[in-house]
């Protein structure tokens, strides 16, 4: 959207922003499982359980929902027990700099530790496209004139702008990934302790970049923003 303020024109882009998929990976039901002699046990569905909470207490047993907690960029989450994915389109606003926050939990419900392994981000992980005409609208004149007429961005944005106007961040615990990680070592689950599950926060984050604020002054419309696909991967022995 453009805002006509003073005879000048300020870009209010509104963004929309789809989660395609955060994954959990088990090394212990792979092939190369490597059982070191800390593990007695072998890896089953009765000792190794590890998945999605919304709550740090269980996982989750079937497909739920999660809000961002940003309640100035509400978006919400489909949930089951390995993946996440959207549910609802969130609107970030470039003049405010809103992001849009998932709060959730992996939580070992099994008897054995599960250690962090590695994260693992698709490339781009992020990507941007016009919003349809039909989809968006611009506001003529002062803001108070209320007037719109309708119309998407009109320039499209690279690959390498597109990933410079924002900042997908996957806190686990304290620690925060940004890019692809592997032969994570330290970190790990406890085990479920006998009626309390052992778990990690995990924080989901997708914020607008004010770095890249050039790139945002180029946009005269709204585009969508399709966020990649994010895999947690856990397994039975340490690295």
């Amino acid at each position: 959207m453009m805002e006509r303020n003073n005879g000048k024109i300020i870009a209010i882009v509104a963004l929309v922003v789809a989660v395609i998929g955060l994954s959990l990976g088990f090394a212990a039901f792979s092939t190369n499982l490597q059982i070191a002699s800390e593990a007695t046990v072998t890896p089953g569905s009765s000792n190794w359980k590890v998945g999605f909470g919304t709550s740090n207490s269980a996982i989750v047993t079937s497909q739920t929902t999660k809000t961002s907690t940003n309640a100035n960029a509400t978006g919400t989450l489909n949930v089951t027990q390995y993946t996440l994915s959207q549910n609802t389109n969130a609107t970030l606003n470039f003049t405010d700099k809103t992001s849009v926050v998932y709060e959730l939990y992996i939580v070992n419900e099994g008897t054995a530790r599960a250690y962090l392994d590695n994260v693992t981000f698709s490339t781009p992980i992020v990507s941007c496209t016009s919003v349809p005409a039909s989809a968006s609208s611009l506001i003529d004149g002062t803001a108070s004139a209320g007037t719109y007429t309708t119309g998407g961005n009109t320039t499209p944005l690279t690959a390498e702008q597109c990933s410079s106007l924002f900042d997908v961040t996957l806190t686990i615990d304290q620690d925060s990934y940004t890019q692809t990680t592997s032969g994570i070592t330290g970190k790990s689950i406890d085990p479920k302790n006998g009626n309390t599950a052992g778990y990690v926060p995990v924080t989901l984050t997708i914020a607008y970049d004010s770095t890249a604020s050039a790139v945002a002054a180029t946009l005269d419309g709204d585009i969508t923003v399709t966020v990649g696909t994010i895999t947690v991967g856990y397994k039975s022995t340490a690295n």
